[in-house]
């Protein structure tokens, strides 16, 4: 049994360049799947694809990471979480590229036998000879495998569980938010909407000092100020103050 199992993993060593390769690409291709769950957590489908781009002059860009990762304003907790994904996977994409680079000059070094990295002999031996049946064909096989066994994994386990955890965060991140006294998660019809009342008031009171402005008079604000258009700065002025004062308490212009 000794003999059969030295045999095994020692002469060829093919089948262990596969079952190692084979471990290591299957655990790169899951972290990398999760940690793009992890960078928008929370985040439902619309608002992540609608967080990665951005008009700009009419022109579709591309949003940096982190503008995209806060596109639905989180809370701080969440907002950390969400970095820690980025910076996790800016790491794991570092050591891959740091493993592609040493593999790459080793392989190179023993295809053109060149003494850089490893002596070429023994890079030759485990990846480019028939007699450990070409290793670097393992290698491949092991990124093929590993490649479609992480996809079934992915869509059996790895994706479902951030879908609820994405359900749980988001009900968790809609409570923490701010809530308005006009949200009772009840459908409303704007024609049987009820504005605040306000008093009654007579509107010419204002009218002779609007003529001194030389400007028109819309109405009272909540403070029960009186609110002046001027002419000469035309509709865009008549926007902003609209929008400055939000909902006139009063009637527009209106006449008794």
């Amino acid at each position: 049994m000794l003999d059969n199992f030295s045999t095994l993993f020692i002469n060829h060593h093919w089948l262990i360049l596969f079952s190692v390769f084979f471990v290591a690409f299957l655990l790169t291709f899951l972290v990398f799947r999760s940690l793009n769950h992890v960078i928008f957590l929370g985040m439902s489908e619309d608002d992540r694809e609608a967080s990665k781009n951005i008009e700009l002059n009419g022109k579709r860009q591309k949003r940096n990471i982190f503008s995209a990762i806060q596109y639905d304003k989180p809370y701080f907790s969440l907002l950390l979480i969400r970095q820690f994904g980025i910076f996790a996977k800016l790491i794991m994409l570092f050591l891959v590229a740091i493993f592609f680079t040493f593999f790459v000059i080793s392989f190179l070094s023993a295809l053109f036998d060149i003494d850089y990295v490893f002596q070429p002999y023994n890079v030759q031996y485990y990846l480019l000879t028939s007699n450990n049946y070409y290793g670097v064909s393992a290698i491949i096989l092991a990124a093929l495998f590993s490649c479609f066994s992480a996809a079934l994994f992915y869509h059996k386990f790895i994706k479902s569980f951030f879908g609820d955890l994405d359900i749980e965060f988001n009900e968790d991140m809609i409570k923490k938010r701010e809530k308005s006294s006009l949200r009772n998660d009840r459908l409303v019809d704007i024609r049987n909407y009820q504005f605040k009342k306000h008093e009654e008031y007579d509107p010419t009171i204002f009218f002779e000092d609007a003529r001194q402005r030389g400007a028109l008079f819309l109405g009272i604000d909540e403070n029960d100020q009186p609110i002046f258009f001027q002419k000469k700065n035309g509709m865009k002025l008549m926007f902003k103050s609209l929008v400055k004062w939000g909902v006139v308490k009063g009637y527009f212009l209106q006449l008794h």
